[in-house]
């Protein structure tokens, strides 16, 4: 069953899904859903996407935070010092 914490999360990282798709599959994402892409090529590429994702990255911190007891990204500014210190100015 999917809760709506886990469905909340996944869009409020959207515009971070949308570029990854651009960048790595040079797939605009909004207009192929408009025109029917499938749900299952959505999670394929979806759970293809590289370690090098934006997408990626912000798994993998709230994985980190989840063992560590960092509180989350919340605001703009906590997701700037939070890039910036994984891929420099």
């Amino acid at each position: 069953k999917i809760r709506k914490d886990q469905v909340k999360k996944f869009f409020s990282n959207w515009t971070s899904i949308e570029a990854d798709f651009q960048r790595e599959y040079q797939i605009d994402l909004m207009p192929e859903i408009k025109s029917g892409m499938s749900w299952r090529r959505f999670i394929l590429l979806y759970n293809c996407l590289s370690s090098a994702s934006v997408t990626v990255e912000l798994q993998q911190y709230e994985q980190q935070k989840l063992y560590s007891g960092t509180s989350e990204i919340s605001t703009e500014k906590q997701l700037d010092r939070y890039l910036k210190s994984q891929f420099g100015d």
